[in-house]
C-alpha cells in the first residue's frame, strides 16, 4: 500500500494518504473517499495466500453484516486488490492509540466498574457476532483489535478485526493467544481452536486491563512456551484486582474444558464482580470521544472562565460557527444574550464583576447595565430554586427522569424456581406508542426501570445459551409491575454429534453421505422422547426444568451413542464410533489341485483412501483388522506370478467373506527363421504382442533369432513380426494357459 494509491471495494472507491501507524497485526493509513470523506484503511503484516482471499471475503462480509451493533467497529468497505484490505470509520481521537493497539491504556485508568462493564461489552460484540454471523468466533482478541470510547451513551468498548489477521501464513504469537493455537502437533488440541478460545483471548485481555500488564512476564523462555504452560497463577494474577482474579483464572485455564461455556457467561461473571460505584466516584480516565481528542481530566475544556465568547457548539473563542452564543455582545445587539439553564451559572460570574467595574472596556457605565445585570442573577436565583425543587421533587418520588411517571422493576432468574439470579441481563420494556428502555440486571439479578409513563409494553429478557424468556405484555400502571419474577420458560439444550475418528459433524451439509438421527428424551419419565433432529448439530427447547434428559444418536455406519445431559446449553460434541468389521477368505490357484497361494496380498481400499492390507499363509487363507468400516469397498488381490484379480464388495453390519481365485500367468517364445529352412535365423526383427487389440509388449529379436514374453494373462494373443528388410511381415494367433509356457517358432517368407 503506498500513498495516493486508489482502492475500490465493493461499495467504495477510496485514496490512500499517509500511514498513521503499524502494529504487530495491521498497518493503518488516512484515506479519503471521492466525496472527500475521511475513513481508516487497514492492511495486514504478513501475507494472506491467494487460497484464502474467499476466506477473507468472507468474514468481512459477516463483519460488515454486525457493523449496525454499537460494540462493533464499523466496517465501511474492503477489497483484495492489489492486496487485501479494510476501511473501516474514522476516529480521529483514537485513530493513532489504535492502530498501535494501546486503548487498553487508557482504559487501565478507569475505575474498576467501568472496566468491567468495557470488557463485558467485548463479551457482548463477541456472543452479537456468533449469532448473526455464520462463523461463531473471533479467534483474534487482543488490543490491536479493540478500542475504548468514552461515547454519548456511556465508555463502551468497540471490537474490530474479527478474525482476519488470523488468516495471514503464520500469524505471529501474543499475550493473548490461546494455548491451543500454539500447541504442537502431538497434543489433542493442537489447532482446534473455538468459542473457548474468545474466552480465553478476551481473559487475557482481562488480566491486563485489571493488573496493566501482559499475563505472560518473560521468564527468557519463548512466549510460546510459556503460552503452552498456562498462565503463573502467582505471578500472571499478582496485580489484578482480587475481586476479577477467580473470573479471570477461569476464563484463561490452559485446558479448553476447564474454562466458561462461552463468552456470555463470562461477561456475566465479570458484571458479577464488579464493585458497586456511585456515579460522582466513576473515571473515564482519558478514553477518546468518536471525533475528539483524549478526555482532559478536570474542568471542561469546551468553557473557559476566562474566555471572551462561550460557542454552544464548539470551543471558547471559535466565533466560527453561527449558533456561536457571545458572552459580551456587542453594542446594540442585546438580543443575543439568551441565558439558559445550563450555562447561566457561569454567566452570573461575569455579570456580577460587570456591574461592580463600569470602567471595564466596552461597557457603558449607565444604570440600565446595573439593572440589566440585576435581572440577570435573578433569573439565576430563581432558575436554581426551581432545579433544586425538581430535584427533591423526583428523588422523593423515585429514580430521576423526565417523565416523572410509574417504576417498574424486578429480577430475572435463570431457573424455573427463581432460585438463581442473573447478573448482566438485559431487559427491554418496549412502549405500543411511546419510548423504550433497555437496562441490565445487577449482581443479584435485579432492574428498576423509573419514569414509565402510562401505557402498555412488551418486556423482554435477552435469550442466552441456556434458557429462552418469552415477551410479557404489560400494562403501566398495574399491580404488577412493582415486583416482576422474570423466569425462563424453557430450557435450551445444543451441540453436535461427530465423527469419534474426525471430529466432523455427520452431516450431509458437511459433505458427509449420512446424516445422523438425534433424539431427546426424558429419562426421568421412562425415556419419554421430547424431540427429535436429524443432521450434526441439533437444538433443542424443553419446559420441564425438572426432567432429567439425555441425547441419543445413531447413524447409518456408526455405533449408537447417548449423552446424559448435566447442564443446560452448550453440549460436549456426541462422539459417535464408526462400525466397523473385518475381511477373511482364501486365495488359491485356478488350476485343478493346485491348491491356496501363499504370501498373496489383499487390499481394501475405501472411497475415503483408507487402506488394509492382509497376507495369505501357506494355505492360501487371510484376515484383515476388524477396522473396515461401512460401504462399498474395492479389493483387489496380487501374488507373484499371478494375474491380479479385483472386485468390488458391499461392507454390511458384518464380517464379510471373500474367495478368490487367481490365474497364473503364462509365456510365450521361440525363433524367428526363414521359410524352409531350419537352420536359418532372423535376428533384430520386430515382434509385438496383442491382446483384445491392444500391443501388451514388443521386442527385437536377438542374434540367436529368438523372442519372448512373460507374466501374460491366459487367454487368446496375436503375435505380428514385422520391420525386417528382406522378408516379408508374418502374423500368427496363440492361445495360452494359465500357467503354460508355449514354445513357437515363427518362420518369416523372403520379401518380393
Amino acid at each position: 500500500m503506498y500513498p495516493e494509491a486508489t482502492l475500490s471495494g465493493t461499495d467504495l472507491t477510496v485514496t490512500v494518504d499517509e500511514q498513521v501507524g503499524s502494529g504487530t497485526h495491521w498497518r493503518t493509513f488516512r484515506a479519503r473517499t471521492e466525496s472527500g470523506d475521511p475513513v481508516a484503511v487497514r492492511t495486514l503484516q504478513g501475507t494472506i495466500p491467494p487460497d484464502a482471499y474467499d476466506r477473507f471475503e468472507s468474514l468481512a462480509a459477516q463483519w460488515h453484516t454486525v457493523s449496525s451493533e454499537d460494540t462493533v467497529r464499523t466496517l465501511l468497505d474492503w477489497g483484495i486488490d492489489p492486496n487485501p484490505w479494510v476501511a473501516v470509520d474514522y476516529a480521529p481521537g483514537e485513530l493513532e492509540s489504535y492502530v498501535a493497539g494501546t486503548p487498553i491504556e487508557a482504559a487501565a485508568d478507569c475505575d474498576l466498574a467501568t472496566r468491567a462493564e468495557l470488557l463485558r461489552d467485548v463479551c457482548d460484540a463477541i456472543r452479537s457476532y456468533g449469532r448473526y454471523g455464520s462463523t461463531r468466533t473471533h479467534l483474534a482478541i487482543g488490543p490491536e483489535s479493540v478500542s475504548f470510547r468514552d461515547g454519548p451513551d456511556g465508555p463502551t468498548a468497540v471490537v474490530g478485526d474479527w478474525g482476519i489477521s488470523r488468516l495471514v501464513d503464520d500469524p505471529p504469537v501474543t499475550p493473548y493467544t490461546a494455548p491451543e493455537q500454539v500447541a504442537v502437533a502431538e497434543r489433542d488440541d493442537a489447532g482446534h481452536a473455538g468459542q473457548a478460545t474468545d474466552v480465553y483471548r478476551i481473559g487475557a485481555l482481562g488480566v491486563r486491563l485489571f493488573s496493566g500488564s501482559p499475563p505472560f512476564p518473560n521468564d527468557g523462555s519463548s512466549l510460546a512456551d510459556r503460552i503452552r504452560r498456562g498462565i503463573d497463577e502467582e505471578v500472571g494474577f499478582t496485580d489484578v484486582a482480587e475481586e476479577f482474579i477467580p473470573a479471570l483464572r477461569r476464563a484463561t485455564a490452559r485446558d479448553p474444558v476447564d474454562r466458561h461455556e462461552g463468552v456470555y457467561q463470562l461477561g456475566r461473571d465479570v458484571s458479577a464482580a464488579a464493585p458497586r460505584v456511585s456515579p460522582g466516584e466513576r473515571s473515564v480516565g482519558a478514553l477518546s470521544s468518536p471525533g475528539t481528542e483524549p478526555r482532559v481530566e478536570g474542568p471542561d475544556p469546551g468553557v473557559d472562565a476566562d474566555a471572551d465568547a462561550i460557542d454552544s457548539d464548539g470551543p471558547a473563542g471559535d466565533d466560527s460557527d453561527g449558533d456561536a452564543v457571545d458572552a459580551e455582545p456587542e453594542t446594540g445587539d442585546e438580543s443575543a444574550v439568551e441565558p439558559d439553564d445550563e450555562a447561566i451559572g457561569d454567566r452570573n460570574a461575569d455579570v456580577d464583576a460587570e456591574a461592580t467595574n463600569p470602567t471595564a472596556a466596552g461597557q457603558e457605565s449607565n444604570g440600565a447595565e446595573v439593572a440589566k445585570a440585576v435581572v440577570v442573577v435573578g433569573l439565576g436565583l430563581i432558575a436554581l430554586i426551581v432545579l433544586v425543587a425538581s430535584i427533591w421533587s423526583a428523588m422523593a418520588s423515585g429514580p430521576i427522569g423526565g417523565g416523572g411517571g410509574d417504576t417498574v422493576q424486578g429480577t430475572v432468574y435463570a431457573d424455573a424456581e427463581g432460585i438463581e439470579p442473573v447478573a448482566g441481563a438485559e431487559v427491554t420494556l418496549e412502549g405500543l406508542s411511546g419510548p423504550s428502555f433497555v437496562v441490565t440486571t445487577d449482581a443479584n439479578g435485579a432492574f428498576t426501570i423509573g419514569d414509565v409513563s402510562d401505557d402498555e409494553y412488551v418486556l423482554t429478557v435477552d435469550g442466552f445459551d441456556h434458557v429462552e424468556y418469552d415477551e410479557r405484555d404489560l400494562e403501566v400502571p398495574s399491580d404488577d409491575t412493582g415486583d416482576l419474577e422474570i423466569r425462563p420458560d424453557r430450557a435450551l439444550i445444543s451441540g453436535e454429534v461427530v465423527d469419534a475418528e474426525t471430529g466432523e459433524p455427520i452431516s450431509t451439509e458437511g459433505d458427509g453421505e449420512v446424516d445422523a438421527n438425534v433424539e431427546l428424551v426424558d429419562t426421568s419419565r421412562e425415556d419419554e422422547n421430547v424431540d427429535a433432529a436429524t443432521g450434526g448439530s441439533y437444538e433443542f427447547a424443553v419446559e420441564e426444568f425438572d426432567g432429567e434428559y439425555a441425547i441419543n444418536a445413531d447413524a447409518d455406519g456408526y455405533e449408537s451413542g447417548t449423552l446424559d445431559i448435566e447442564r443446560f446449553g452448550e453440549q460436549d460434541d456426541l462422539e459417535l464410533e464408526q462400525v466397523t468389521m473385518s475381511l477373511s477368505g482364501q486365495v488359491t490357484d485356478s488350476r485343478e489341485g493346485e491348491g491356496g497361494i501363499e504370501a498373496a496380498t489383499v487390499t481394501v481400499t475405501t472411497d475415503a483412501g483408507q487402506e488394509f492390507t492382509a497376507t495369505t499363509d501357506g494355505d492360501g487363507a487371510y484376515e484383515t483388522d476388524e477396522d473396515i468400516p461401512i460401504g462399498d469397498h474395492d479389493i483387489e488381490v496380487d501374488a507373484d506370478g499371478f494375474d491380479s484379480e479385483g472386485d468390488t464388495v458391499e461392507f454390511e453390519e458384518e464380517n464379510v467373506e471373500a474367495n478368490f481365485e487367481l490365474d497364473a500367468e503364462a509365456s510365450v517364445e521361440g525363433t524367428l527363421r526363414q521359410e524352409g529352412d531350419d537352420e536359418s535365423v532372423i535376428n533384430f526383427a520386430r515382434v509385438t504382442i496383442y491382446e483384445n487389440g491392444y500391443s501388451v509388449g514388443q521386442l527385437r529379436s536377438d542374434s540367436s533369432g529368438r523372442y519372448g514374453f512373460d507374466g501374460l494373462s491366459p487367454g487368446e494373443y496375436t503375435v505380428l513380426v514385422d520391420d525386417r528388410t528382406g522378408f516379408a511381415d508374418e502374423e500368427l494367433v496363440i492361445v495360452l494357459e494359465a500357467g503354460e509356457t508355449l514354445e513357437r517358432d515363427i518362420e518369416l517368407a523372403l520379401a518380393e
